[in-house]
């Protein structure tokens, strides 16, 4: 009878262990990483919901010189890329990564079809981006490299209240669509 309330204690504390420690983690604030390669697919989780997901989100670092790749789980909803992408918008809270996309941007739609991504963002997307070319550059790249995270995904092009760009501030081509930027990574 000892040994049988020795082992309740056991198992009880270690429950209790876990859901602490389970507490204590931030989803949402993701594990900040340098990756430079796309994973196969935005990971599902293994838990019994299946419109969960990990997915890496991109970031320029503080120095405004590369992007850094920020693990978090999401709730994707009826639409996961549209998830993503505002999950992307919502930025992260460490301190040293910037988000470039102007604050007031909505994602107005995200359409994947034979490998291309179009994302139709609001207006804000080009009345609110502040700097130069490479503020251009490394948004663009963040979007991007985001999607590109999806196999299924090997492109993506732009639109603005649901027209077609050639550019955001001037600085880059975006009347094609735009592969994975390794190169900012």
């Amino acid at each position: 009878m000892r040994y049988l309330l020795k082992m309740c204690v056991v198992i009880a504390m270690t429950a209790m262990m876990a859901l602490g420690l389970a507490a204590c983690t931030d989803q949402n604030a993701g594990d900040k990483e340098i990756d430079k390669t796309p994973a196969a697919s935005a990971d599902k989780s293994t838990a019994d919901n299946d419109d969960i997901i990990k997915v890496k989100l991109y970031y320029s670092d503080d120095q405004g010189m590369k992007l850094v790749a920020v693990t978090k789980t999401i709730k994707t909803g009826k639409d996961k890329y549209q998830s993503v992408m505002e999950a992307l918008l919502e930025g992260t809270p460490d301190d040293s990564l910037i988000n470039l996309i102007p604050e007031k941007t909505k994602v107005r739609s995200v359409k994947v079809a034979d490998g291309v991504a179009v994302v139709d963002f609001s207006g804000s997307l080009i009345k609110g981006l502040g700097g130069g070319s490479t503020s251009e550059e490394l948004m663009v790249g963040a979007i991007v490299n985001t999607l590109t995270e999806f196999s299924e995904i090997k492109k993506v092009r732009f639109k603005v209240e649901g027209e077609n760009i050639e550019t955001i501030s001037g600085h880059m081509d975006l009347s094609e669509p735009v592969t994975r930027m390794k190169e900012l990574l």
